[in-house]
């Protein structure tokens, strides 16, 4: 009898667990849809999303994302700019072929631009989004005021053997079933909405070298500062449907595997790199890279500080020095 019961207890609960699994991918799937503008441009259709008033800041998100990352920059918008977030070929409602490789994606940004009848931007590139970014500020220099990069690919990328190997790297990275791989992000993201702090702690871990002091520095932040626990679980809600981003997220694996050496002197922009020093993910490396090679470049280093900087108790001061800097450079 005993037996029966369990066995009872679990087939109610894989099915209710089912139901709560395919309403959630049915109900983000058509909100993803609604919630995004799509566009057509001078490459095919791309997908946007816009909020704010005011300057305009065009972020190439980081991977895996989509325009929804958008969630994640209200604080730009509270300080009076416009935030421009396309999702990047390959991901949510922009198709791989309206730029597969770095520069064509560059150039796809450009399209958007011009079809939206947008003159000039500052492009902030975040984590993947990097190196777009980078390509914009090089061969589009005219149609932008500033280039901002955070916690940014900058040299030839792949997942260290750690992350790839953790359970978040198995999450995001491995090849399967798409249903697999969204049935993975439900789980995270269920988790992360209701025990955000002990998920952070897991993603910290994770991203940085940081020792267990400084994490817990991190988590006693996000617990003071409601709306940084509200950051990441807009940054987690990015995440999912997982095989709605897939695309975009192994061709960006594909794409910074073989980044080219870029002429960065070239680059005549005013330049802001904000980098965490225990970055494990996007290595310290990529933000010297940078920093010594465009001219003038300012680097702001987050000495405790790992992938996720918005996370740190270092964002409030990189934050301000960011906005500054926008302020410096704004034109309407």
């Amino acid at each position: 009898m005993k037996q029966k019961l369990i066995a009872a207890t679990l087939a109610v609960g894989t099915v209710w667990a089912g139901w709560q699994f395919t309403r959630w991918r049915q109900t983000r799937t058509a909100e993803l849809k609604t919630k995004g503008t799509v566009v057509e441009t001078a490459v095919g259709p791309i997908e946007y999303a816009r909020q704010g008033e005011g300057p305009v800041l065009l972020v190439s998100h980081g991977g895996p994302g989509g325009y929804d990352q958008i969630e994640t920059m209200r604080e730009f918008v509270d300080a009076g700019f416009s935030v421009l977030v396309p999702s990047r070929p390959g991901y949510l409602g922009t198709p791989l072929s309206a730029g597969q490789t770095i520069s064509a994606q560059a150039d796809a940004m450009i399209a958007l631009l011009d079809a939206l009848g947008i003159e000039q931007v500052v492009t902030i590139g975040v984590s993947a989004g990097g190196p777009i970014a980078l390509e914009l500020a090089l061969r589009y220099p005219q149609r932008l005021r500033g280039l901002v990069m955070l916690a940014a690919v900058s040299l030839p990328y792949q997942p260290n053997a750690e992350t790839a190997d953790s359970l978040l790297g198995k999450l995001f990275l491995t090849d399967g079933f798409l249903w697999l791989l969204d049935i993975g992000t439900w789980l995270f993201e269920q988790f992360s909405l209701r025990f955000p702090l002990p998920s952070a702690k897991m993603m910290i871990q994770t991203e940085s070298n940081l020792p267990l002091e400084q994490i817990n520095n991190h988590l006693n932040y996000m617990q003071r500062n409601p709306e940084r626990i509200a950051w990441y679980k807009a940054l987690i809600r990015s995440t999912g449907p997982m095989s709605l981003r897939k695309a975009g997220l192994d061709n960006d694996l594909a794409q910074l595997a073989n980044i080219l050496q870029l002429p960065l002197a070239q680059i005549p922009l005013p330049t802001l790199i904000i980098h965490g020093r225990a970055d494990a993910d996007v290595t310290y490396d990529n933000a010297q890279f940078v920093a010594e090679a465009v001219p003038d470049a300012q680097l702001v280093t987050l000495p405790h500080s790992g992938h996720l900087i918005w996370l740190s108790p270092e964002w409030d001061d990189a934050k301000n020095q960011l906005i500054q800097f926008l302020n410096q450079h704004q034109k309407v």
